[in-house]
């Protein structure tokens, strides 16, 4: 029998300020360690890309839910992803949630 592999979708978190990002990382209380990167873009807003990174559709529609309090969340695609990349300043490169949270 063949495994499904789960896919590993991407969304994009826009915050207004650092201070809801790290809001929304307690408010995910550590039930996320998946990969995700923290950007700052031309418009001073803070974005927040997150990978499922093989968690449960469910668990990650959860973790999406639950930032989705904090700031506003849309599916992202590589191609915006490279965008930010290339033109966003990195604010905290991995596990930027797991990173705050630590610190909050």
């Amino acid at each position: 029998p063949s495994v499904e592999k789960t896919p590993d979708l991407t969304r994009i978190f826009t915050f207004v300020s650092l201070d809801h990002v790290i809001a929304a990382s307690k408010g995910l209380n550590g039930c996320y360690d998946g990969e995700n990167t923290l950007y700052k873009n031309e418009r001073q807003q803070y974005l927040l890309i997150l990978h499922q990174s093989g968690m449960a559709p469910e668990l990650f529609n959860k973790v999406c839910n639950i930032l989705s309090e904090y700031g506003s969340g849309k599916a992202c695609t590589p191609a915006g992803e490279a965008h930010l990349q290339e033109h966003g300043e990195v604010i905290v490169a991995e596990r930027a949630l797991q990173q705050l949270f630590a610190l909050a």
